[in-house]
């Protein structure tokens, strides 16, 4: 076990290095902070007593330390083997007597421990229910294995993918979906099943769909009184085994699960970093699927020609033919969902109460989505030093600018469209008597078109000047959203805590549009600010940005800081 302690050391030496780690430390638990100061704020007057407004803090809390330990494992650790493999340092450390299990094992410990910290840091928080009374310290216990527990299986699909890919970008993307299909396929499969079934006792065979699911665990500790065997949430039916069993039952499918994929990858790692020539049969694989991306030489002559027309940096972006097709996809397969959630399932949801979140997981991911794809051409071409090749070439800043600009809106223009399109359509159509907001207030959905039309802008610059700076993919991702969206947002919203107790305390009435057009006035404005500053910066420090070095605690992975080092030594 000796040698995995040392990488572990390697590993969290090197974390400790990065602002980052601390960075996330002090947001997960502001974050906690925060959302139970809104708990307690919001909910005080529809709950009555101290006992159901710790039950349901408890509740919120669980759900959002949940998907945080989800996110974690996937930030953590989804680079982790692609980076070595990409940087060449994979094979030498099996020069040493490191085996295939030391290097996961290594790799997964450091981000547990380090991920770890910071979900520790929201349990204090949760702790608050116990003493408003409704929750009990058993249910913090199990609560407190079952966030290890996702962050456990989390890290071990990041990192099962993590031994499949090369780049920064393609290894996040697949361990976020691989992530997302381990937490939601099973629980979906449940849930369909139990709406079909109609008894008051679930069978076993429907629980047992639900096991692989982190999900589950999560579910069962934030039930309160557990142990009785009461119904899970929107099931329709009880489970046929108690509580406690049936958490066992899922914790050790789950760990099986993520101890499997650990094999698998430490199997891999052995290998993958040796350039063992392919097989015949996986060569045509690639041929085909060169062939499905890019397209046939008379159709990639055709839209080279299309795109140089336009914009060099254009082409460089866009060179695969079914690029600007994926949101679209994205976009089909939600609709398809709702479609089937709402006709197949019939499903006691309404058409606009299906739709409302599945807008906003589009619109989500798309902004997520269109933070990576202004930095993602920048970053690679800095990766491999040809960004300065790139600027002796005609293109100068103003080029590449509006090549990338051009780039986006090839790609998310009409999806973006679509997307307001339909929140137009909820905006009308679900004004009416249940509407939860007063008629001359904005709800959720303009909240987030309003901001948007500031946002979006400021997230393309500061996502630019990152890219300039060298920052890695995952990094920039971090920053951009936490200084475009989340910052201003949760100031937005700490402005409207402080406006609602003013207005209880008082019964001042008159503060409601302050709170809402407020926030959404201190949103915009710091989100244009943050963008504009970084507008500046790129426009006036373009080349130093590009052409400038950084040093492997500034962001650079270490293997080409120690290949900078070897060529200045000779």
């Amino acid at each position: 076990m000796k040698p995995v302690f040392s990488l572990i050391v390697r590993e969290m030496l090197g974390a400790s290095r990065r602002p980052e780690t601390w960075r996330i430390r002090v947001a997960v638990a502001a974050s906690a902070i925060v959302g139970a100061a809104t708990v307690l704020l919001v909910s005080r007057a529809a709950l009555s007593g101290p006992a159901g407004l710790g039950s349901q803090l408890f509740l919120q809390l669980t759900a959002a330390a949940g998907l945080s330990a989800l996110g974690l494992g996937v930030a953590t650790t989804a680079d982790a083997v692609s980076r070595e493999r990409r940087e060449g340092t994979l094979g030498l450390l099996f020069l040493t007597d490191l085996t295939g299990w030391d290097v996961v094992l290594g790799k997964a410990g450091a981000a547990v421990t380090g991920s770890a910290y910071a979900l520790v840091s929201v349990l204090p928080i949760l702790a608050i229910g116990m003493l408003l009374g409704g929750v009990t310290l058993g249910q913090v216990g199990v609560l407190s294995v079952a966030l290890l527990n996702t962050l456990f299986v989390s890290m071990a699909v990041s990192i099962w993918v993590s031994t499949w890919c090369t780049a920064p970008r393609q290894a996040a993307g697949l361990a976020a979906l691989g992530v997302f299909a381990v937490a939601a396929i099973p629980m979906g499969a449940m849930w369909a099943g139990a709406v079909d079934n109609g008894g008051s006792t679930l069978p076993f065979w429907i629980v047992g769909l639900g096991l692989p699911s982190p999900l589950m665990t999560l579910g069962i500790a934030a039930i309160p009184n557990a142990a009785s065997g009461a119904a899970l949430a929107g099931l329709g039916g009880a489970i046929p085994l108690p509580m406690p069993t049936c958490f066992a039952l899922s914790l050790a499918v789950q760990q099986g699960v993520a101890w499997l994929l650990l094999a698998w990858a430490a199997r891999r790692t052995r290998t993958v970093w040796q350039d063992a020539p392919s097989k015949p049969w996986t060569l045509r694989i690639r041929a085909l699927w060169s062939v499905w991306t890019h397209g046939s030489a008379p159709a990639r002559q055709r839209l080279r020609q299309r795109l140089l027309n336009r914009s060099a940096y254009l082409w460089l972006s866009q060179r695969e033919v079914w690029k600007p097709a994926h949101p679209w996809i994205l976009i089909a397969a939600l609709a398809s969902l709702a479609v089937w959630l709402v006709v197949i399932l019939r499903s006691p949801w309404t058409l606009e109460e299906v739709v409302m979140p599945l807008v906003v997981v589009a619109q989500g991911l798309l902004v997520v989505w269109m933070v990576t794809e202004s930095a993602a051409r920048l970053v690679e071409e800095r990766l491999t030093g040809s960004f300065e090749l790139l600027l002796c070439t005609p293109l100068d800043r103003d080029a590449i600018l509006a090549g990338q600009l051009s780039a986006l809106r090839r790609m998310f223009l009409g999806p973006a469209v679509v997307l307001i399109l339909v929140d137009l359509w909820l905006i009308l159509g679900v004004r009416g008597p249940g509407w939860a907001f007063p008629p001359d207030l904005p709800g959720p959905l303009e909240l987030f078109l309003l901001g948007a039309i500031v946002a979006l802008p400021a997230t393309r610059w500061l996502a630019t000047r990152l890219a300039l700076e060298g920052r890695s993919i995952h990094a920039l991702g971090v920053r951009t959203l936490l200084t475009v969206w989340v910052g201003p947002a949760a100031l937005a919203h700490f402005f409207g805590m402080i406006c609602e107790f003013i207005r209880v305390l008082y019964a001042a009435k008159g503060l409601l549009p302050i709170e809402y057009w407020g926030g959404l006035l201190l949103f915009c404005g710091v989100s244009w600010l943050m963008g504009y500053r970084a507008k500046q910066t790129v426009l006036l420090e373009f080349r130093a940005l590009a052409t400038q070095t950084r040093g492997p605690s500034d962001g650079v992975s270490q293997g080409a800081g120690i290949r900078n080092s070897q060529t200045t030594g000779r």
